[in-house]
């Protein structure tokens, strides 16, 4: 059983203010194999502190939405994971495009995940991406700089 009304102070107790036998006001008891009481913020967090689960059990957690992790968003359906080449950080309702020119895996947590693609033969990567090596010169795939071509060549 668990009880919303706030303390005194208006505000909710936490898992240490709750105590067996009487969890009291704004904790829930753990299912009857477990002596422990959880507070607000432990109920419907997405981490089951009580060893049944009750403490996110469907019927006191529906309808309740909790934040995303970094690297996914909020659905109609719940949280997901960031596609490739977007990023999110916590409790993102939709994700961030990559800079132009710049990749990341699904799941990303931030810009600093977003990198340039691995240059092409015959290019070399910059600050800002791919360059085209200049006349005469030449690079391998993945190069950051170009190399003369020997002469006569």
């Amino acid at each position: 059983v668990v009880s919303t009304q706030s303390t005194g102070e208006g505000t909710s107790p936490s898992w240490e203010e709750c105590e067996i036998p009487d969890c009291g006001s704004g904790c829930l008891e753990c299912g009857a194999e477990e002596e422990k009481c959880v507070g607000e913020d432990k109920i419907c967090n997405g981490i089951e502190d009580c060893m049944d689960g009750s403490d996110e059990a469907p019927e006191i957690c529906d309808g309740v939405t909790q934040p995303c992790s970094a690297g996914e968003h909020l659905t109609d359906s719940g949280c997901q994971q960031c596609g490739e080449n977007t990023f999110s950080g916590d409790g993102a309702s939709s994700c961030s495009s990559c800079p132009d020119g710049k990749v990341s895996a699904a799941g990303s947590t931030s810009e600093d995940d977003c990198e340039y693609a691995p240059c092409s033969a015959g290019d070399y990567m910059t600050d800002s991406g791919c360059q085209q090596c200049e006349e005469n010169t030449y690079s391998g795939d993945g190069a950051s700089s170009c190399t003369s071509c020997p002469d006569g060549k």
